[in-house]
This record gives C-alpha cells, sequence and structure tokens, in this order.
C-alpha cells in the first residue's frame, strides 16, 4: 500500500492541487469563482474520474483481470510496480484525465456561466479548450467563434 500511495495517489492530488491553486491564485477579472463554476467543477472531476476508471478497467482486461478488479486497484499496482507495464498506463490514464479535467474546468471558470448561456457560449468552451483563446475578447470584440465565417482553404 505504501507503494501506491507515494507514487501514484500523491501525485494525482497534487495535480488536483496545482489546478485549484492556480484558480485561486492567479489574478485576474475574468475568473467566476462563483458557487455554481465550483460546483460544476468538482462534478466535471467526478465524471473525469468515472470515464478514467472506465479505461482503467479494459487496460486491466487487457492484463487478464476483470473490469471489477478496479476495486482492487491498489492491491494490483502493489503486486505488479516494477515487473509490468501495468501500472505505469494506470498511472497515465489517470493522470491524463485529471490534465484534460483541469483543462476544461479552467474553460469553465473563463466563461460567463456556461451551463445557464447560450449555445455560442458552449462552442466558446470548446474553443477555450482545444484552441487556448481567452473567452473575454469575444466579449470586447462583440463576435463570438460561432459567428466567424469558414474558411476552405483552395489548392
Amino acid at each position: 500500500m505504501r507503494v501506491f500511495i507515494k507514487d501514484y495517489l500523491l501525485p494525482w492530488l497534487f495535480t488536483i492541487g496545482f489546478w485549484v491553486v492556480i484558480w485561486v491564485l492567479v489574478p485576474g477579472k475574468e475568473k467566476n469563482l462563483s458557487l455554481q463554476n465550483v460546483v460544476s467543477i468538482f462534478l466535471l472531476l467526478i465524471i473525469f474520474l468515472l470515464v478514467a476508471l472506465y479505461f482503467v478497467g479494459r487496460t486491466l482486461e487487457r492484463y487478464g483481470y476483470s473490469r471489477r478488479d478496479v476495486r482492487r486497484l491498489p492491491e494490483i499496482i502493489e503486486k505488479t510496480h516494477g515487473r509490468l507495464y501495468l501500472p505505469k498506463e494506470i498511472f497515465d490514464t489517470i493522470t491524463r484525465a485529471l490534465i484534460f479535467w483541469g483543462l476544461f474546468s479552467s474553460a469553465v471558470l473563463l466563461t460567463k456561466n456556461p451551463p445557464l448561456g447560450s449555445p455560442q457560449r458552449h462552442c466558446d468552451v470548446c474553443a477555450d479548450i482545444f484552441v487556448f483563446r481567452p473567452a473575454h475578447l469575444d466579449d470586447n470584440l462583440g463576435v463570438g467563434i460561432s459567428s466567424l465565417p469558414l474558411q476552405a482553404s483552395h489548392r
């Protein structure tokens, strides 16, 4: 259990703490730390972790375990640590889910009331995640990402 806590659980908690520290300490007027956004961020964490556990279950199946063995994850990691590629795959899967959760949650914090917003706001959230474009540019320019014309390249 010591290897699981030291090498796996603490880095995952550090990743979550890293994102929370960024949201709290980074100054900016575009942050929307309302109760609704904070609750939606932690609901997103639960969703992202459930999806990560689904993929961990699929990884366990490839190594001869069943999907229900996710419940015994600390024991499996202790048993296979240093001998198989399985612990690294599990660590990478959950870490990637936490990184994407942080990016998605940052986009939620940068937009104004995304759960109740217009479809244009939802497009802005996706653009913030994948293009890393500040959401407040839409408010300043009066042009949303969904209203920009698409240009096809001609060769």
